[in-house]
């Protein structure tokens, strides 16, 4: 996984670079749409995480498609992220209700909704929960 990300990384980076002379030097329309549509589907599938979140945390029909799809953004919420946008994503899940982001035992990543928005803002099952993973502090 450490050489995966960097990789994966430097041929996006490729890409946007190739697609955007494509624009700029050929005015061509398929790399017009090509470079929407790969900056596009990314943005969607983060900016559709709150609201999916909201549905799963008030229709309990949906919670384990919304795990399902979601769960790499509960992996990065765990285990790469910094706490500051660690703090931002549990926000920007927890507006509807409470979700809690934990590691299961067979080292996969899972999310549990609530919709007792008592403690709304504070998410205070995050604190008492013993299956929640508080990363370390990031070091200085």
């Amino acid at each position: 996984m450490t050489i995966l990300l960097p990789t994966l990384a430097a041929t996006f980076a490729a890409l946007y670079v190739w697609l955007t002379m494509r624009i700029v030097n050929r005015r061509e329309r398929w790399a017009k749409w090509t470079l929407a549509g790969v900056v596009g589907v990314p943005m969607l599938y983060v900016l559709s995480f709150g609201p999916a979140c909201w549905l799963a945390v008030h229709q309990k029909w949906i919670r384990g498609t919304v795990n399902s799809v979601y769960s790499p953004v509960a992996w990065a919420r765990l285990k790469v992220v910094p706490d500051s946008v660690g703090r931002a994503i549990d926000w920007y899940a927890s507006v509807g209700g409470i979700v809690l982001f934990y590691g299961t035992d067979s080292g996969g990543f899972q999310m549990e909704f609530d919709n007792d928005i008592s403690g709304f803002g504070s998410h205070p099952i995050s604190d008492r929960d013993p299956r929640y993973e508080k990363r370390p502090p990031d070091p200085p």
